[in-house]
């Protein structure tokens, strides 16, 4: 792979040496680069017919314009800046699918506003199951038996982890996310998300009550207001846990194609351990516990907001036909 090499004092001591050199991952804008970058993988045929699948899709966002084509695809921030992710940007209308190669979720935006990778995700427990726990909620949001509900729904419904990228074995690199919160979705600022995760139990089941109680707050996956015409649809999201992978396409990761971290992303961004309220559930998340079930490791320690215009093709929250809810708020 081609290296761009920086700031390097060469000492001739005999032998040449590079000292204090800032090596850079190469951005990746073609299929043929893909391969010349991950040239130490043996794909197979049904390997890379998947990456030719998923090239094909992404190859409008790779380049110096990819946040902006990110824009215009009508994806917004649901992340602020990560170190070894970057921005987290995703399409509204992907919430609640089926994870499918052909159907991107998000982008992972770094510091140049570049895309470096793609992200899938999809729901670990069972939004039906949700959508009835969300429902007890609103009907008696004091209920001292909630918190053990939603514990029971967990311990019960879980679902398997999706088999999109299996031809890839080890590699596809699925982890998961638990009683995760985002609030402030909608504008194309991401310092303006609020996200929390490995929230405690009776914490997220408190979150779901009050923002079924307030106005401001129209939580996806189990509300919407459909007689709202802004764009997106909800301001917030509140998911028990979901499964995500990366897929690093846009900038060689010497870590792994499907790595869940980037060692050359957003390095100067804060660590990902600052959006856990469960700390201890932090060790998990990089030891294979429920917190985040993968093997990658996790590096060491712009303008103003604007409404979004509503893209062409949105086939609307997939897990409101799921559960057959459309607002659990009373209308004034």
């Amino acid at each position: 792979m081609v290296y761009k090499i920086a700031s390097c004092a060469i000492l001739a001591t005999g032998l040449s040496l590079i000292t204090s050199c800032e090596v850079k991952a190469a951005y990746i804008n073609n299929i043929d680069e893909f391969y010349t970058s991950y040239s130490d993988y043996d794909f197979s045929e049904e390997q890379q017919d998947l990456v030719e699948e998923v090239f094909n899709i992404a190859q409008p966002f790779l380049g110096e314009n990819g946040k902006q084509a990110v824009i215009d695809a009508g994806a917004i921030p649901f992340l602020f800046p990560l170190q070894g992710h970057g921005e987290h940007w995703f399409l509204p209308s992907a919430i609640g699918s089926p994870a499918e190669p052909n159907q991107i979720v998000g982008f992972n935006i770094d510091e140049n506003n570049q895309v470096a990778g793609l992200f899938w995700t999809q729901s670990k427990y069972s939004l039906e199951k949700y959508g009835e726990f969300v429902q007890n909620v609103a009907s008696s949001p004091n209920s001292d038996e909630l918190v053990d509900d939603y514990q029971a729904l967990k311990a019960n419904y879980q679902l398997p982890t999706p088999t999109i990228f299996d031809a890839f074995g080890h590699k596809a690199n699925w982890h998961s996310h638990e009683n995760t919160t985002f609030y402030n979705l909608g504008t194309l600022d991401p310092n303006d998300v609020e996200f929390t995760q490995s929230l405690f139990d009776e914490n997220f089941v408190s979150s779901v009550a009050q923002a079924l109680a307030d106005p401001s707050i129209v939580a996806a996956p189990f509300e919407t207001d459909l007689d709202n015409l802004d764009y997106p649809f909800f301001n917030s999201l509140m998911v028990p846990g979901f499964y995500m992978i990366h897929m690093w396409l846009g900038r060689h990761n010497e870590t792994g194609l499907f790595a869940n971290t980037h060692p050359d992303v957003a390095p100067d961004a804060i660590g990902e351990h600052l959006t856990f309220e469960d700390i201890s559930d932090f060790e998990d998340h990089h030891n294979g516990g429920h917190g985040h079930n993968g093997d990658g490791d996790m590096p060491p320690e712009e303008s103003p907001a604007e409404s979004i215009p509503e893209p062409s093709l949105i086939s609307g929250l997939i897990a409101l036909a799921l559960m057959g809810l459309t607002s659990l708020k009373s209308k004034n």
